[in-house]
């Protein structure tokens, strides 16, 4: 975990990057980099109704885009669309100067986009996927091969984290003694908030592992639903 307790700001929060990370930026070795920015929920666009020329118009039905903030895309190559979110410019003009063009990725782009490949031979249309980040929830539900629900959630409490799981089920029609609730991040099956999920709800299991991705033998005990984001990010055509 690369974060400081307490950020104070966009470049401090920068500057508490391990200096290893540092010395890596300012490496001529490093000719790619990738990062994963963790943020509210984006602004879905199917690719038939994107104006790239436009982006910031799909920002104002969720929230205006200010001048601290620079605007960014994600393509989501194979769910046919794009993700449209912000960054705070300082942010992004600091990795800039630290990294070779690189590309930025919105956590939900590759969360998205990972879970739609694992699934679209399969039938998920009764499960619901929920990545539980640090006071966050992302919940995602596909039907019919396509994303049906896309949305993010501040919570507090555990009860909080179950009632927009329920809610949502409860407003796509999903038995919650039927569906699955498959889960991802931050949360094990030895911890409080799993124990009280399962107390609601009947099935739940954890996100598997994506097909066709190895791993070094010295990750074999990682726990893949943990980082399945960080994992699937080159899913994500950026």
């Amino acid at each position: 975990d690369l974060r400081p307790e307490k950020p104070q700001g966009a470049i401090g929060y920068l500057d508490n990057l391990p200096e290893r990370l540092q010395e890596l930026a300012s490496s001529e070795k490093t000719e790619h980099t990738r990062i994963i920015m963790e943020g509210t929920g984006p602004t879905l666009v199917p690719e038939p109704l994107l104006d790239k020329d436009h982006l910031e118009l799909y920002l104002d039905y969720n929230s205006p885009l200010s001048d601290d903030q620079q605007l960014m895309e994600n393509k989501l190559v194979n769910m046919g669309g794009s993700g449209i979110f912000t960054i705070k410019k300082d942010s992004y003009l600091e990795l800039n100067r630290l990294f070779l063009e690189p590309r930025i990725i919105h956590h939900s782009s590759s969360l998205i986009e990972g879970l739609f490949i694992m699934n679209k031979n399969k039938s998920p249309d009764n499960k619901v996927f929920v990545n539980i980040r640090d006071r966050h929830e992302d919940i995602t539900i596909f039907r019919k091969g396509s994303l049906l629900f896309f949305n993010s959630f501040e919570y507090h409490t555990d009860e909080d984290l179950l009632y927009y799981i329920l809610f949502v089920a409860d407003q796509l029609r999903l038995n919650p003694e039927k569906f699955e609730l498959v889960l991802s991040c931050n949360i094990t099956d030895q911890s409080g908030t799993y124990s009280f999920l399962f107390k609601y709800i009947r099935h739940i299991s954890f996100v598997e592992q994506p097909e066709g991705i190895s791993f070094s033998p010295a990750l074999k005990d990682l726990a893949r639903h943990q980082y399945f984001s960080l994992i699937n990010q080159y899913s994500c055509g950026s």
